[in-house]
């Protein structure tokens, strides 16, 4: 009877021994939380800003190509604008008034457009997929 005590008591000690190895290997591997937290806060807020920058950028892609318009305003904010981040597209619908030939119109829009990176402020970091005025 000790016997098997004696074996049983030195399984336990082994598995005791394993678990405790397997979680201070584990606590050093993980992220702490409030680090996790902030990068979601990062990945978020970078994420908002390529949203409102393929927004400025479409309004001056759509300016560019009223350029027979005396003027265009756009709306403080679009309409609305959809995105694949992972993937870097950005879909933008908005609407343009413009003033051609003396006549106000007013046009919505759908853009399709992809951020290659860098600065989302900078044109040329853009590719315009699509334009559609409906």
């Amino acid at each position: 009877m000790k016997k098997i005590f004696k074996i049983v008591l030195a399984i336990f000690a082994v598995y005791l021994l394993s678990v405790g190895v397997f979680m201070i290997f584990r606590n050093k591997s993980v992220m702490p939380k409030t680090e996790r937290l902030s990068v979601v806060k990062d990945t978020v807020k970078e994420y908002e800003n390529h949203k409102n920058a393929a927004y400025i950028i479409s309004k001056n892609y759509v300016s560019e190509k009223l350029s027979h318009a005396t003027s265009t305003s756009f709306p403080f904010l679009p309409t609305d604008v959809k995105s694949d981040p992972v993937k870097q597209n950005y879909m933008v619908y908005s609407y343009v008034e413009a003033e051609v030939d003396g006549s106000k119109i007013k046009r919505e829009y759908h853009m399709i457009m992809h951020f290659n990176g860098g600065d989302e402020a900078n044109d040329n970091n853009w590719t315009i997929n699509a334009l559609n005025f409906n």
